[in-house]
């Protein structure tokens, strides 16, 4: 199960774990807009500020490297069609393919914005417990009409819980198809065909499972949540956010 590690909340005592889950997901929504947002300048400071919070929780470099293999692909994707579908000065020509150096530079920096929203999320995932995010999600939502906020509150946690357990069916339907030869076929869509199928049946029999067994246990989204203990850190990360998307919008 160590393939979870990457995608499951880990034990620690670092800033971002000491963050209140209030504060914190303002913070998350402030780092966000900030990498949707900001120009190549800007993305620079976000990815500082990331990097800096990874060395902060010492996360494993090369284990997100092996994990994020299919991110690459799906960003080496969007670099390719934005290089081939956006007008400007061509770089090379293949038959009716012409690759622009506009649409690389645009691709560039769509796929940057994109690996610093997944960092940003990771490092979320990692120094929040589920239970936390539940509480957060039920804090905030309690006010609006119309929404059981306690329900919402439920799903949320178990899709954040489901995430590690998705990741490691995908992978143990990798292996076993490896296992079986399967890597040797070169055609791709029976690449996907052989590992999203079973992967989403999996899937879809684990919730299943898990929706048995929350029934029979009577289970009730009313419940007990984690004490909010909001500080004096909390209002400083918060500001550090909220200076983060200002520096990005006018760098």
């Amino acid at each position: 199960m160590a393939e979870l590690n990457s995608f499951a909340f880990t034990v620690g005592d670092s800033i971002l774990h000491r963050h209140d889950i209030r504060f914190k997901l303002a913070s998350l929504a402030l780092m966000t807009a900030a990498c949707a947002t900001a120009a190549s300048e800007g993305l620079a400071v976000v990815s500082l500020v990331l990097a800096a919070l990874i060395l902060h929780l010492r996360l494993p470099f090369n284990h997100f490297a092996g994990t994020l293999r299919l991110l690459s692909l799906f960003l080496l994707f969007i670099l390719a069609v934005r290089a081939i579908t956006t007008p400007g000065d061509p770089i090379a020509a293949f038959s009716r393919i012409v690759v622009t150096r506009q649409g690389l530079l645009q691709g560039g920096v769509i796929c940057w914005r994109l690996v610093n929203i997944v960092v940003l999320s990771l490092l979320f995932v990692r120094s929040t417990r589920p239970a936390e995010i539940k509480a957060g999600v039920a804090w905030l939502l309690r006010p609006v009409p119309g929404i059981d906020a306690g329900q919402a509150a439920v799903m949320v946690g178990l899709i954040v819980r489901f995430i590690p357990v998705l990741h490691h069916q995908i992978n143990e339907t990798r292996m076993a198809w490896q296992a079986r030869g399967g890597h040797w076929r070169r055609n791709p869509l029976r690449h996907i065909r052989n590992l999203v199928f079973p992967a989403i049946r999996r899937t879809i029999l684990s919730a299943d499972q898990l929706a048995l067994a929350m029934e029979s246990r009577c289970f009730s989204p009313r419940r007990t949540d984690p004490a909010f203990r909001a500080e004096r850190l909390d209002v400083l990360l918060l500001a550090a956010a909220f200076l983060v998307l200002v520096t990005t919008l006018f760098v």
